[in-house]
């Protein structure tokens, strides 16, 4: 059963809920329970009519009933009276003023009740034809691969409430059935286990989809877990062969690769000032010569080695860029997280406003159906009274020409 998209009368339990000319069958289904709510004489004031004291009249050997005055009017009947223009009130007060310009003239709250009836949900005909149309929608409803149970069971019930409020309801039993038929092929194994341990005669469908959500939430964590698996295992392979390369990070690919759309193109200058070494790296690739040459010449008196002179320069030079790098990267992962995560509420967000316009396109399309269906009846009954009166005037012609003679 399709609602409106905004409520403007802010769900409120001490005022009627407020129909605009959109969503006939969610308003009709409201205003039933709070008239209930209110006092259940005002729904039975509803369908069948106001009250209308009597009194009996004898006329001769037969007894009538006749309306009685208002002058004999007793505690009781102005008490009934009250009850049938509190229930039209209420309608009056519900319905907009487009909605009030259909039903000004009628007098009673069941004229006002049965002709919103008639011009939202239409004739006999228009009714079965919606029945039909519904019913079709609910043999060929399918769940798509990837959709969720949460937005399958909305849709579902959409169809099955909308036919129980044209009096077309469809048992539980058979719900269930249409829900395990629908369910897209990597749910295979789940509905042979519910078929095999659950009895589907007695399973309601509340239990359904609280199992099938609980398979639904057990499986996307594992896929969860599985994809941080496969990115560990990748983040230590590119670690592996970090480590056994070695670069610095302005010579990193990835960096490369993603700034290289943003970095400018160098000059002869700049590229010849990278390959000279600075001077602390002079200095360490000076006296590493040097102790090479004492060494083969085998004078090493002079430079002996010392245990606290420090490794090569270069090579602590890259563990220190390299962790540099590591946070740029794990900063980078960062960032990619939160625009993904945004994605998805952008995806759910759209994703519901296409179903909220896909109602709403099918709900003008019952509409435009209906009132065809109304413009043929009335066209057929004008086609008829046209008829009469042309035999009318026909039977007229010749009388009149019988008088003349």
């Amino acid at each position: 059963m399709a609602a409106p998209l905004n409520l403007e009368e802010g769900q409120s339990s001490t005022r009627p809920p407020r129909f605009n000319g959109h969503f006939y069958s969610w308003w009709k289904v409201r205003m039933h329970n709070y008239l209930m709510a209110e006092d259940s004489e005002l729904w039975d004031i509803v369908l069948d009519g106001p009250f209308v004291p009597t009194i009996e009249e004898n006329d001769g050997e037969k007894t009538n009933l006749v309306p009685k005055p208002k002058q004999k009017y007793d505690e009781a009947d102005r008490k009934k009276i009250e009850k049938g223009f509190k229930a039209k009130n209420l309608l009056v007060c519900g319905i907009g003023p487009n909605e009030y310009n259909r039903v000004s003239a009628c007098e009673s709250a069941k004229e006002i009740w049965d002709c919103l009836k008639t011009t939202h949900e239409g004739t006999e005909q228009v009714k079965e034809s919606k029945i039909d149309i519904l019913t079709s929608r609910y043999e060929n409803f399918k769940m798509k691969e990837g959709e969720t149970i949460h937005d399958m069971f909305t849709k579902l019930s959409s169809i099955t409430n909308e036919l129980r409020s044209l009096g077309e309801p469809i048992s539980m039993t058979k719900q269930v059935r249409k829900v395990l038929q629908i369910l897209p092929k990597s749910w295979e194994s789940k509905v042979d286990a519910i078929t095999e341990a659950k009895d589907l005669k007695v399973l309601t469908m509340d239990a359904l989809i609280g199992n099938l959500k609980t398979h639904e939430m057990n499986r996307n964590y594992n896929l969860s877990k599985k994809e941080d698996k496969k990115d560990k295992s990748l983040m230590l392979k590119y670690k592996s062969d970090e480590d056994s390369t070695g670069h610095f990070i302005r010579e990193c690919p990835l960096l490369k690769n993603e700034n290289k759309e943003h970095q400018k193109p160098r000059s002869d200058k700049e590229n010849r000032r990278d390959l000279v070494l600075g001077k602390r790296d002079r200095k360490a690739a000076a006296d590493l010569v040097v102790k090479k040459a004492l060494a083969a010449w085998g004078d090493s008196s002079s430079y002996s080695e010392d245990p606290d002179e420090p490794k090569d320069v270069s090579m602590v030079a890259v563990h220190e860029e390299e962790t540099v790098f590591n946070e740029i990267l794990t900063e980078n992962k960062v960032k990619l997280e939160e625009k993904m995560s945004r994605m998805v509420s952008l995806e759910s967000n759209n994703s519901e406003l296409k179903n909220q316009l896909n109602q709403i396109t099918e709900e003008a399309e019952w509409n435009v159906n209906g009132l065809q269906a109304e413009i043929q009846e009335k066209l057929k009954n004008s086609e008829k009274k046209l008829g009469l009166s042309l035999e009318k005037s026909n039977k007229l012609e010749q009388d009149i020409v019988k008088l003349k003679e």
